[in-house]
């Protein structure tokens, strides 16, 4: 399987996905919602969503496997005391002996390869806190459109295959298409779930 060269594409400027401001939808779940404690966003890119919850908590850290990516997030001004490391996500060696209270996602879930999604669930479980939670954005399939392996990334998902995905290992806490959103990625396009860990 080949994989996308993301640093490549920081390097290069190809990021179609930094909308250059927080995902509404955690924007608006914040609103309503509180998340404290020790947070880690993975594929945080140049960190957009990592500074805005750094609003809320004092231990957010943004995870992107692109050095270039990283380098970018640092040189914002720190909101708060937010940090971000650049590194492997499946990487056993990456936060030993460390978990997180919430782990947070944009799309990440859809960026990897559909055949690492079961180290994905084991990976997440290790990272979280025994009550810890996951709340995630996801790319939906669109109308007319069935899962394929080869076209990809973002590798798009129905709202069934993530609810029976998650829920062996988690509670799902929330689960819904958000209302507020990029422009370019009308209603329906995106789904949010907050998952506790059983």
């Amino acid at each position: 399987m080949s994989a996308k060269d993301w640093n490549q594409a920081y390097i290069d400027g190809e990021t179609p996905w930094d909308k250059g401001t927080a995902a509404p939808p955690l924007k608006d779940w914040l609103k309503r919602n509180a998340m404290e404690g020790a947070i880690l966003a993975l594929g945080s890119g140049v960190g957009h969503d990592v500074r805005y919850l750094a609003n809320y908590s004092e231990q957010v850290t943004g995870l992107d496997l692109s050095s270039r990516a990283t380098d970018l997030a640092q040189a914002y001004p720190l909101v708060n005391q937010e940090r971000f490391i650049c590194g492997d996500f499946f990487s056993s060696d990456l936060f030993e002996n460390i978990q997180f209270d919430w782990l947070y996602e944009h799309t990440f879930f859809c960026a990897i390869h559909p055949d690492l999604r079961t180290q994905y669930l084991d990976r997440i479980l290790s990272l979280l806190k025994s009550n810890g939670e996951l709340l995630g954005i996801f790319f939906l399939e669109t109308e007319g459109h069935s899962e394929n392996f080869t076209e990809g990334p973002p590798f798009k998902v129905s709202k069934d295959f993530l609810l029976k995905f998650f829920s062996p290992k988690f509670q799902i806490l929330e689960a819904y298409v958000p209302t507020e959103h990029y422009s370019c990625r009308p209603y329906g396009s995106e789904f949010v779930l907050r998952l506790k860990v059983k």
